[in-house]
């Protein structure tokens, strides 16, 4: 059983390593970007995240706050996941995955390194609660499609090139790994759909308070 978990769970080991490093330094990247960023803003930007910020709080610590409907969750949380399987499928995946990770660890980091420059420590835990909790489950998962769409981008090069014969259909292995993310996506959106909004709304009143 335990042999079977670790063969689901093994990614090919051509270029497994390389792949990794390629996208945890565009992460980075884009992570140091957003904070450099955000702690660059000027008088007038910070009084409009301020202004924002009181705003955005204000809404979810009273009762004017609309509970996001399920579907808004979920394509929150597989519009990613789904954009790097997509460009795995196709040539440009090799260049188009990394400017996609780039791309979303900069608004990641670009947003909490916001809340922290306006509200300080109070803020960087209000973040962490809006932005982290959910971060925790959907970054990893993220980075497990990315490796796999990465290195099937390179076979599908290495196919037309004709240095690469291996075929371009997933494998068995490839479609449980993604069904099991998939699993896991969808419970953690139920638990962020039912209990999300009264978190997020403790998190503002203490923030205020």
């Amino acid at each position: 059983m335990r042999k079977n978990i670790l063969k689901v769970w093994d990614l090919p080991s051509t270029g497994v390593t390389a792949s990794l490093v390629i996208i945890s330094v565009i992460f980075l990247i884009g992570s140091l970007a957003g904070c450099s960023l955000a702690g660059h803003t000027n008088s007038e930007g910070e009084a409009a995240l301020s202004r924002y910020l009181d705003g955005f709080l204000n809404i979810v610590s009273s009762n004017e706050m609309v509970k996001p409907e399920f579907v808004f969750i979920l394509w929150k949380a597989i519009r990613w996941p789904l954009l790097v399987i997509f460009l795995g499928l196709t040539p440009i995946g090799l260049i188009g995955i990394p400017i996609l990770i780039l791309i979303r660890s900069f608004l990641l980091s670009f947003s909490i390194a916001s809340f922290y420059q306006v509200s300080g420590p109070d803020g960087l835990l209000f973040s962490f609660v809006l932005f982290g909790i959910t971060g925790l489950i959907y970054i990893p998962i993220l980075f497990v499609f990315g490796i796999q769409s990465f290195l099937r981008a390179g076979t599908i090069i290495g196919r037309i090139t004709g240095e690469n014969r291996r075929t371009g259909s997933l494998k068995r292995s490839e479609w449980i790994r993604f069904s099991i993310c998939a699993i896991v996506l969808l419970l953690f959106c139920f638990i962020e759909y039912t209990t999300g909004p009264a978190v997020l709304k403790t998190a503002a009143e203490m923030l205020i308070h």
